[in-house]
């Protein structure tokens, strides 16, 4: 019974190991005909433009400084369609100049977060912090400054030029899965 054991035991390991070598590797063409399924480029086209207008319509949500929850909301969006087209850098030009405008959104769009939350905590600890007017002052100068700087760049005109270039890129996406 222990050499049949044995023998099975070996069997197993040789079979495993091949196994393990022949499922370690994974190949898919995504430019699969549209016949056999939906192409890549197709989908990610689609989804770059769905998160394209989640972050537009967190934008559209902030109309001041005090709307520091919907800045939030907009970071958090900017950051989704930012890991979307991370991987197309190299495939597609005008992806690296939107992932940078996108990065950029999450600097400022954190930097007035941060303010913001730390000029919170600090209202409610004031009095017994020495050099809370002089920090509370400090806060609000860098939370005007991160604002200022998501305004010029994400509202309005600038904003529009941005997501007229995603929209390019997102229909470049979907053509290229249609080949």
């Amino acid at each position: 019974a222990r050499a049949v054991l044995a023998e099975a035991a070996t069997t197993l390991i040789a079979r495993h190991d091949r196994l393990e070598q022949r499922l370690a590797i994974y190949h898919v063409d995504v430019r699969e005909s549209a016949a056999t399924g939906v192409p890549f480029g197709e989908v990610l086209g689609r989804t770059v433009r769905e998160a394209a207008d989640s972050l537009r319509e967190r934008l559209a949500l902030v109309g001041s400084p005090d709307d520091a929850d919907a800045i939030h909301a907009a970071r958090i969006a900017a950051k989704r369609l930012r890991y979307l087209l991370e991987p197309v850098r190299h495939l597609a030009r005008q992806a690296g100049a939107l992932i940078d405008a996108l990065h950029s959104l999450q600097d400022e769009g954190g930097a007035f977060h941060d303010a913001h939350v730390l000029a919170a905590t600090l209202a409610q600890v004031a009095g017994g912090v020495a050099g809370a007017p002089y920090l509370g002052r400090r806060l609000a100068a860098q939370s005007s400054k991160s604002y200022a700087a998501l305004e010029a760049r994400w509202f309005g005109a600038s904003a529009s030029r941005f997501f007229a270039r995603v929209e390019q890129l997102a229909a470049s996406l979907e053509r290229s899965g249609r080949h």
